[in-house]
This record gives structure tokens, sequence and C-alpha cells, in this order.
């Protein structure tokens, strides 16, 4: 049904090169372990959707991603770090 146009990678890495966005859709335990200097080091533009709420956003802080996950509120890369929470909605 998809033919080609799905890419298979064996290691997160391979997937996130040089992608403008991640979406996680699981909450493995794979995922939740790569440690968020992965999405910093490996993609064009850090922006990550979280559907599984994997990372704290105190870690997530910690770090130059812009950041959506469900029911609580986003973190943007390019503010200061007292800033960088912002409710959903605002």
């Amino acid at each position: 049904m998809l033919g080609n146009t799905i890419e298979y990678a064996y290691d997160i890495r391979f997937a996130l090169h040089e992608a403008e966005l991640a979406i996680i859709a699981t909450d493995w335990d794979q995922i939740k372990h790569v440690p968020l200097e992965v999405y910093c080091t490996h993609m064009k533009d850090s922006i990550v959707i979280d559907g599984r709420n994997c990372y704290s956003l105190q870690e997530i802080q910690k770090y130059p991603i812009t950041y959506f996950s469900i029911g609580r509120p986003y973190v943007f890369k390019d503010r200061p770090n007292d800033s960088l929470v912002k409710e959903s909605g605002e």
C-alpha cells in the first residue's frame, strides 16, 4: 500500500538525521531513554511532538529543543531558561 514511501532505520540517530520534526508515538523504553542531546545534534531543527510524554519538562528545558507534549505546557528552544515553558493555548 505505501510502497517505497517509508524508510526504516535501525538506529534513531539515522532516523533523526537532518529531520525538521520528530513525532514520538510510543513510550517504549528504547525511545524514553534516548538522550535529549541526540535530538539536538542530529536534527536540522530540534522540534519534538511527544504524544506519550516520555520526557520531563524540567529535563527538556536544559536543551535547545522546541517540545510539544500532551496536556502539558510546551517549551520553545529560542527563549531564555526562565521563560521557556508556555501554557497550551496562550
